[in-house]
């Protein structure tokens, strides 16, 4: 500010600076935990999925941009571009040694490009961080904002979800993007405010199905009190405040607003996922397949309605252990407090938090063992009510700068030290001791039957079957005579351990497996456990069959096996 003397000048420049010296901090250390994050299973591809989204970014071309439709084509499009960008640098990565024993040195190519593909997911989720102190600057000052965005930064929830390529962490930029955006809009009641709203609310849209709560948080905006409205002023006072906001009588009509925001969303949308004008029945397939998963439970017939979570599923298994209750105790104050003084600003913080829990909670498919990444778009509002509670608190106890770090500390100290012990205890991981102890303990030749997250084991050093096949591996573990390796992994044992009802057969199943031959090894982490990090690993020996010749041990066990082959 050019007027002001240059002492004035230097105290107010001062506090903006270090405030911007600690969010690039905060970006620095929220971008290392997750790219620490990312060497999980490399150079193999341990999780099925993040396989499928490269084959199906790699083939948009082909398809003629035809993303398939069983979610939007934000994620399939951003990897296509990200590959076309870096192809050149994947022979060069192959040669990589990574932390934990992992590498990229892959024949098939495949590692480069998954590694690359979650680095990008890793700037989407460390690019959260500065939105999120936006925001909570916004609503509560400086404090605020770096409180949110110290939150964020080091929570494991968001750590373990940055590394898997999937839909959640851009859903989670764009929403978190989208709640910025609304408040600015009815702040400011610009065109600009309105054209941004309305593309992150396509962007999020087109990033998941579940984008779709970003258009009720556009309707609110409205509603949000302006910027030099009184404070007691209700939504006619904020209506008839915007002819006025700034000086201005022609100021651009709310209905007008929300008519380019909408223009901005459906151009954003259609950006990202064109195959909602090339074919617009694969979107309605895939929106009915989505539809049909939500409300019915996940393939593998378990369903958690919220009738058996009792509403507090999400809570349990991912708020509290991630941001933890000071945190949550926190968000409360600050969403109780942004009510009493702003009721709109209050319901779109409500809506992008609870609302969105809400959902999640009440639809019966929870895809284990990672459901608590549905919970993960809601963390950025609960950072910033965080931040907004917490200088409410420190109002109360009074202004001295004591209580300010003391409220701080005992905030952020609990996802601090849990990430702490979390990215500590991530290498390595479970599944490679495991394969390790295979290659040194069981003989070359002998059966080795593993659950899904389980060790990977190099092709035909043993003859391996997955025990996802039920009447094939009961026939291999009864009647092959040679040496048989049980391999369970609670990733996949746990779900149905944990809902027997539901899916009784499999579950009598595993039980079954839990029951066969000796447990030789068990391989578990006490760090606390995100996402498909450190699964418990049981390994059981069962001894060879009586009877069957050796014969029988080559042959296929009722003509479904040919040669051993990797699970």
């Amino acid at each position: 500010m050019p007027w002001m003397p240059r002492n004035e000048l230097a105290l107010e420049t001062r506090p903006a600076r270090l405030a911007a010296a600690c969010l690039a901090l905060l970006v620095a250390v929220a971008l290392a935990a997750r790219v620490w994050g990312s060497f999980l299973g490399l150079p193999h591809a341990y999780l099925p999925d993040e396989q499928a989204k490269l084959d199906l970014a790699e083939h948009l071309p082909q398809n003629g941009f035809r993303s398939g439709g069983n979610q939007p084509g934000f994620l399939p499009l951003s990897l296509l571009l990200l590959r076309q960008a870096t192809r050149s640098l994947e022979p060069s990565l192959r040669g990589a040694r990574l932390p934990g024993g992992n590498s990229l040195d892959d024949p098939s190519g495949v590692a480069p490009r998954l590694w690359i593909a979650r680095l990008w997911l890793d700037v989407l989720s460390a690019a959260t961080v500065p939105i999120v102190f936006l925001l909570g600057r916004r609503l509560g000052g400086v404090a605020a904002g770096s409180i949110a965005a110290a939150l964020l930064a080091v929570d494991p929830l968001a750590i373990a979800t940055a590394g898997y390529v999937k839909e959640d962490t851009p859903l989670t930029l764009w929403l978190a993007a989208t709640t910025l955006a609304v408040l600015e809009l009815g702040r400011r009641r610009t065109v600009l405010a309105a054209v941004v709203a309305g593309a992150t609310a396509g962007l999020a849209l087109g990033s998941k199905y579940v984008g779709v709560m970003a258009l009720p948080l556009l309707a609110i905006a409205p509603w949000i009190r302006p910027d030099g409205a009184p404070a007691d002023a209700g939504a006619a006072g904020a209506a008839r405040s915007v002819r006025d906001h700034g000086g201005r009588a022609d100021a651009t009509p709310p209905r007008v607003l929300l008519a380019l925001a909408a223009f901005a969303c459906v151009s954003a949308l259609l950006l990202t996922t064109p195959t909602l004008v090339l074919d617009p029945a694969a979107v309605l397939r895939g929106v009915g397949f989505q539809a049909g998963y939500a409300t019915t439970g996940h393939h593998d017939g378990i369903a958690l309605p919220i009738t058996e979570t009792c509403g507090v599923l999400y809570l349990r298994s991912a708020l509290l252990p991630s941001l933890g209750p000071p945190a949550l105790v926190a968000a409360l104050v600050g969403l109780i407090a942004l009510l009493r003084r702003d009721r709109a600003a209050g319901a779109l913080l409500a809506v992008s938090t609870l609302g969105l829990l809400l959902v999640v909670e009440v639809l019966p498919a929870k895809p284990y063992p990672f459901f608590a990444r549905y919970a993960l778009p809601a963390i950025p509002g609960l950072c910033a009510l965080a931040g907004v509670g917490c200088v409410r608190i420190v109002s109360w106890l009074g202004e001295r700068g004591s209580w300010r770090a003391v409220v701080a500390a005992a905030v952020v100290a609990w996802p601090l030290v849990v990430t702490v012990r979390f990215t500590r205890g991530m290498y390595p991981d479970t599944r490679d001791r495991a394969a390790t102890w295979l290659l040194e303990n069981a003989a070359p030749g002998d059966w080795v039957l593993s659950t899904p997250y389980g060790p990977v084991l190099p092709r035909g050093r043993f003859k391996t079957w997955p025990l996802a096949n039920e009447p094939a591996a009961r026939r291999i573990l009864e009647q092959q005579p040679a040496v048989k390796y049980v391999v369970l992994s609670d990733s996949y044992t746990g779900r149905f351990a944990d809902n027997p009802d539901d899916a009784p057969e499999r579950a009598a199943f595993i039980a079954w497996l839990a029951g066969r031959g000796e447990e030789v090894a068990r391989f578990a982490t006490s760090a606390p456990r995100f996402g498909f990090f450190q699964p418990t690993i049981t390994v059981r020996r069962v001894a060879p069959s009586p009877g069957g010749g050796m014969a029988a041990s080559h042959a296929s066990p009722a003509g479904l096996i040919a040669e051993p082959e990797a699970p």
